[in-house]
């Protein structure tokens, strides 16, 4: 608990707010359970419905992740501008380019093949994960022998059609479901990949994008508005609908080495203003309007 009396604002990072009579600033990542409902269990998008979009204009500031995702709050939520302010999570500093004998190590304890292209996320609907595996998986088996699929992350919610597409046949045509991987091991996956393949259907930021691109690898990814924001005219974006397009892309990742340092130019640059220090002083922004109302 917290006095009132001492407290000028209440920051909640993450979507529901403490019911208090202080001017409250909140987070809002994105309007994913409230636009599509379907991704989410049916209880979490309950509670958007109930418990955060009729308390919206009591909020004295959102902030949100991206451009993108607050053009998207404005518009659907039909607040003023004031209102809302981006504040672009940052990169921490260890994803950043490595040596390769220091990549080499870490991919040798864990198992996994010099060359691959990667996914990094929870896998769940959003993250169209199902497309992703069954395009790799129809590409001829020299070209899945020589760059395999890792996915690093943990089964999330309504997994289970991808789960038994996994089981029966991406896992015997060369995915390899890494689970859960250690921050310390992220940097060393991230440098050892040929690309990262990000074909989320939606994405407040795109994370995976930022992180990849600080380590100075290339980027197939979504053209969903904030992963192209992330981006910033980096890497190669796709239609998260179009198959044919990921299986092109992916054999030229693999057959043109040329075209995959192309994708890398500018990738530090752009990561290096994501930084945390950044998202401080546009969050101390929000404060001042949360404050000024």
């Amino acid at each position: 608990a917290f006095r009132p009396r001492l407290v000028d604002l209440y920051h909640e990072p993450n979507f529901f707010p403490l019911r208090t009579r202080i001017p409250t600033a909140v987070t809002v990542h994105d309007l994913s359970a409230v636009l599509h409902p379907e991704w989410h269990p049916a209880d979490r998008a309950a509670k958007f419905a109930t418990e955060f979009l009729p308390r919206v204009r009591d909020f004295a500031h959102i902030l949100t992740d991206s451009d993108s995702a607050r053009d998207e709050i404005l518009r659907t939520l039909n607040l003023p501008g004031d209102r809302v302010t981006r504040a672009y999570p940052g990169v921490r500093p260890a994803f950043r380019s490595l040596p390769r004998d220091e990549v080499q190590a870490t991919l040798e304890r864990l198992g996994l093949p010099a060359t691959y292209f990667l996914h990094v996320g929870t896998l769940e609907p959003r993250k169209n994960l199902l497309m992703l595996m069954k395009t790799f998986t129809s590409l001829p088996t020299e070209m899945r022998e020589r760059c395999p699929l890792i996915i690093v992350g943990p089964w999330g919610w309504r997994f289970e059609e991808l789960a038994t597409y996994y089981e029966t046949e991406a896992k015997h045509r060369n995915v390899i479901h890494l689970g859960y991987a250690s921050e310390s091991d992220l940097p060393a996956i991230y440098n050892g990949a040929k690309a990262l393949v990000f074909p989320t259907w939606y994405e407040g930021f795109g994370l995976p994008a930022a992180e990849m691109l600080a380590c100075g690898g290339a980027v197939l990814a979504s053209s969903t508005p904030a992963v192209a924001e992330v981006l910033g005219g980096c890497g190669m974006l796709l239609d998260p609908a179009d198959s044919d397009a990921w299986r092109n892309a992916m054999t030229r990742a693999i057959d043109e080495p040329k075209w995959i340092d192309e994708l890398k130019r500018g990738g530090p640059e752009r990561a290096a203003e994501f930084t945390w220090a950044n998202c401080a002083l546009d969050t101390i922004r929000g404060y001042d309007a949360a404050l000024a109302r």
